[in-house]
C-alpha cells in the first residue's frame, strides 16, 4: 500500500535523482549508500537514465560520477546526453586508453603506481 511504501522510505536515507518525476515514485530518489540496478531491454533508457543521474548529482548536487561504457561510443554518448539538453563536452574529462591525455593525468599516474606497487 502507499503508507507502506511511504514508511519505508521514512526510514531510508535518500538520494535525490533531480530526474522530474523519479524522485517522487521512489520517495525521494535512490536508497543512499546502495547500490541501485537498473535492468531493461535495448533502447529502453537505462543509459540515459544513469547519464542524467550523474549528469543531475554532478551539477546539482556536487557529487562526483563514473560513467563507464563497453559497447557505446564517446559520441553516441555525448548525442543520448544532448537529447535532453546537456553538453557532455561541457561536463566531463574523457580518457581512454588511447587518448594523448591517459598517461600523464594524475589520476591515472597515481594508478599506476599502486598497481605497480
Amino acid at each position: 500500500s502507499n503508507k507502506e511504501v511511504g514508511l519505508a522510505a521514512g526510514f531510508l536515507k535518500k538520494c535525490p535523482t533531480g530526474i522530474k518525476g523519479l524522485d517522487e515514485i521512489t520517495g525521494g530518489g535512490f536508497p543512499q549508500g546502495r547500490t541501485t540496478l537498473v535492468c531493461g531491454g535495448t533502447g529502453c533508457g537505462k543509459t540515459l537514465l544513469a547519464m542524467e543521474y550523474l549528469v543531475r548529482g554532478a551539477t546539482e548536487q556536487n557529487e562526483p560520477g563514473v560513467f563507464i561504457s563497453f559497447e557505446e561510443t564517446i559520441e553516441d554518448l555525448a548525442m543520448n546526453i544532448a537529447s535532453i539538453g546537456f553538453d557532455l563536452n561541457e561536463l566531463v574529462v574523457i580518457f581512454h586508453e588511447h587518448s594523448p591525455t591517459w598517461f600523464s593525468h594524475p589520476f591515472t599516474q597515481a594508478r599506476r603506481a599502486e598497481l605497480v606497487r
